[in-house]
C-alpha cells in the first residue's frame, strides 16, 4: 500500500443532467416564443433539463485516516426543453440553454483502507444557474450534495475515479414569465418543480501530494 499523502487534487469530465424545472399551464392555447428555439402553441408544458458536458475540479485535505475534506467546483451547459401539449397530442421543443455552476465543501469517507477503494461523499454546496438567451430564471441557491464513487489505483499517488453525485437544491421559478406571442399577456400559472436534482456522472483523475 502506497504511503498516504496529505493533499490530493482531481480533474475530469462527464455529464450533468436533471429533471423537470417548472410547469406552465393556462386556460386556453397561446403561442410561445422560446428564447432559443422555434415558436409553438400550447396550453400546458413542462421545462426540463437534458444532458450536458460537465467539467469538474477539486482539491482535498486528509483529516484523519479515511476522512477527507474536499472543495469542489463543476460547471456544465445543458439544454432546456419544453415538453408541450399541442392540440390532442404532444411535442418536444428546444427552449434555451442553462449554464450551471456548482461549488461546495464536502466530506469524503473511504470505505476501505487500500490503494483502490469505494468511497462516499456528502456536504453543502451553492448552485448558480443562468440562461444563455434569457435571464428570467437566473438565480443562486444553497443545497446539499451526496454521492459516491470508486477509485482504481494506477500507480503510487495517482488514481482513476468514477463518481456519481447529486446536487439537491430548491430553485424558485414561480415569478418567471415566459415570452408569448399574444397582444396581451395571458393569465398563466408557473409552478416550480422543487426540489431539483442536478446529477453528475464523472470520470476523474486523482493525484496525491
Amino acid at each position: 500500500m502506497a504511503p498516504e499523502r496529505r493533499w490530493f487534487f482531481m480533474t475530469g469530465a462527464g455529464v450533468m443532467t436533471g429533471g423537470d424545472l417548472l410547469r406552465i399551464t393556462l386556460d386556453g392555447t397561446v403561442g410561445f416564443d422560446p428564447p432559443g428555439g422555434p415558436a409553438f402553441e400550447s396550453r400546458d408544458f413542462t421545462l426540463t433539463m437534458d444532458e450536458g458536458v460537465d467539467l469538474a475540479v477539486a482539491i482535498g485535505y486528509r483529516l484523519h485516516e479515511r476522512w477527507w475534506l474536499r472543495a469542489n467546483l463543476s460547471t456544465a451547459q445543458v439544454d432546456l426543453t419544453a415538453l408541450a401539449q399541442v392540440g390532442q397530442g404532444s411535442g418536444v421543443y428546444r427552449w434555451d440553454q442553462l449554464n450551471v455552476v456548482a461549488t461546495g465543501l464536502d466530506t469524503e469517507f473511504r470505505l476501505i483502507r487500500d490503494d483502490s477503494y469505494p468511497y462516499l461523499v456528502g456536504g453543502a454546496m451553492a448552485l448558480l444557474v443562468n440562461g444563455v438567451e434569457d435571464d428570467g430564471y437566473d438565480q443562486t441557491a444553497l443545497g446539499l450534495r451526496f454521492g459516491g464513487g470508486y477509485q482504481q489505483s494506477l500507480w503510487p499517488d495517482w488514481g482513476l475515479r468514477v463518481e456519481v453525485r447529486n446536487n439537491l437544491a430548491s430553485l424558485d421559478f414561480d415569478d418567471y414569465r415566459p415570452p408569448v406571442i399574444a397582444p396581451t399577456y395571458p393569465n398563466l400559472t408557473v409552478a416550480t418543480k422543487s426540489p431539483q436534482h442536478f446529477w453528475e456522472i464523472l470520470l476523474l483523475l486523482q493525484g496525491g501530494f
